[in-house]
């Protein structure tokens, strides 16, 4: 959540790492935890039953069946979390986008306020993962080159990739 900047304000306000250890005031991260917990253990599963040949490409390997059933369960996680990640000026949509993500950089997306309005204008999570992996499959095919290979040092996974395109497009 630091590296989201989530930490100085709303609910994740004063989580922080230290020490090697993880400051949780206000118990916020085992209340996302106790919320999805067994879900996104569910979900590590099926996506290590798989069997992609690269984690970080795991979204454009996977079928689309399984494609479908990843964002199906991201979809579910999403509405547990956006009201533990809601706050006095925040919906908590970005809050939960990063929760996921945070957990599963590999299929989840981070979207931000302005990408909630202008490039995907749903909130519904689930449309939004099937979507990523679609254009993802689809840009690939033009240009016969892996997304995730144009800055292999930077850039660790396909939704990672994504959302620096999808931040692009908010402009």
């Amino acid at each position: 959540m630091p590296n989201f900047k989530m930490t100085r304000q709303g609910p994740f306000k004063g989580v922080s790492y230290s020490s090697g250890e993880v400051k949780d005031p206000k118990g916020q991260i085992a209340a996302c935890w106790e919320a999805i917990g067994d879900s996104a253990l569910k979900l590590r599963h099926f996506l290590d039953e798989e069997r992609a040949e690269s984690r970080a490409r795991v979204l454009a390997e996977i079928p689309h069946s399984a494609q479908k059933e990843v964002a199906t369960q991201l979809w579910n996680m999403f509405k547990e979390l956006v009201s533990l990640c809601m706050g006095k000026s925040t919906l908590g949509l970005v809050a939960a986008s990063k929760v996921l993500f945070s957990v599963f950089p590999e299929v989840a997306l981070p979207i931000d306020n302005a990408e909630w309005r202008t490039v995907f204008k749903t909130i519904d999570y689930g449309d939004i993962i099937l979507l990523m992996a679609s254009e993802i499959a689809e840009w690939e095919r033009m240009v016969e080159v892996h997304l995730d290979s144009c800055d292999p040092h930077q850039i660790k996974t396909l939704p990672s990739v994504y959302n620096v395109m999808a931040m692009k497009a908010r402009s």
